[in-house]
């Protein structure tokens, strides 16, 4: 699998998905790291980051399930990763919640504590779903790539990169 898997990564025009995996689990662990600091100053720069990472997971997620899984996944797999991507979602809107209440005024020093507890929690989670969810995406997809030809390979890379619309890759690419 890993020779098959490096092959592809060096070949295939979709490498700009395993690509934006990396981003995503990265930008993931640096707002774990940065709700870890427990700095309440860092909670309104980690609301911004979160919610630029839902507009991202979000489009991401949507062209997966409208183009990509169509394509290529037996419909098995299509079926679970839409479900998964409905969980996923939940546990993004939960964690960007957690947040949002850290950013809220409170005097009282065990609900603040109690607040940054909870929204560490919820980031460290998502960014364990997440991450293992696109390293078994990705173990899925691969082996589906290297039956298309590379004519198929570049249509479905255009429907890919032409389906997002130009605001969120902005966001995704800042």
């Amino acid at each position: 699998m890993y020779s098959l898997r490096k092959n592809l990564l060096q070949t295939c025009p979709l490498v700009e998905i395993t690509l934006l995996h990396r981003a995503m689990r990265l930008e993931l662990m640096s707002m774990c790291n940065l709700a870890n600091s427990g700095n309440e100053e860092d909670f309104e720069v980690l609301l911004s980051r979160i919610r630029d990472f839902d507009i991202v997971f979000t489009s991401h997620s949507a062209v997966e399930d409208d183009y990509l899984f169509q394509a290529i996944a037996p419909p098995s797999l299509v079926e679970s990763a839409d479900q998964e991507h409905i969980d996923e979602t939940i546990m993004m809107r939960t964690a960007e919640a957690a947040v949002l209440d850290c950013c809220r005024e409170t005097r009282n020093q065990d609900e603040k504590e109690k607040r940054i507890q909870k929204a560490k929690v919820c980031l460290c989670e998502l960014k364990e779903k997440l991450s293992e969810h696109m390293l078994r995406e990705e173990d899925s997809i691969f082996p589906c790539l290297a039956k298309f030809t590379e004519q198929k390979l570049k249509k479905l890379v255009a429907d890919v990169l032409g389906s997002r619309p130009a605001d969120v890759l902005e966001t995704t690419l800042r």
